[in-house]
């Protein structure tokens, strides 16, 4: 069974079309690399594979185990001067 499946998906922004039927499959141990340049759409399909964003056409099925993560590539607003605080700030205990 594959861990995400996407079928047709498309992602726009009012009327600018960013991607457009993103067909793909991804398999257990699979590698992938978003390759392009500014304004491709490689954090919008980031995003949508996360779960932080709908797709505007098109499908996408998770295995219901699979789990995400993303990492957004702008850094919040830091909460220390140093990097122990900032790692001690981010737990609860």
């Amino acid at each position: 069974m594959s861990l995400v499946v996407l079928d047709g998906v498309g992602i726009a922004f009012g009327a600018e079309e960013v991607l457009n039927g993103i067909d793909l499959r991804i398999e257990k141990g699979d590698r992938l690399a978003f390759v392009g340049g500014n304004g491709a759409g490689k954090t919008s399909l980031l995003r949508v594979l996360a779960g932080l964003a709908e797709p505007t056409t098109g499908t996408i099925d998770n295995d219901k185990r699979l789990r995400t993560a993303y990492l957004p590539q702008d850094t919040p607003d830091p909460v220390s001067a140093t990097v122990i605080g900032e790692v001690m700030a981010s737990r609860e205990d």
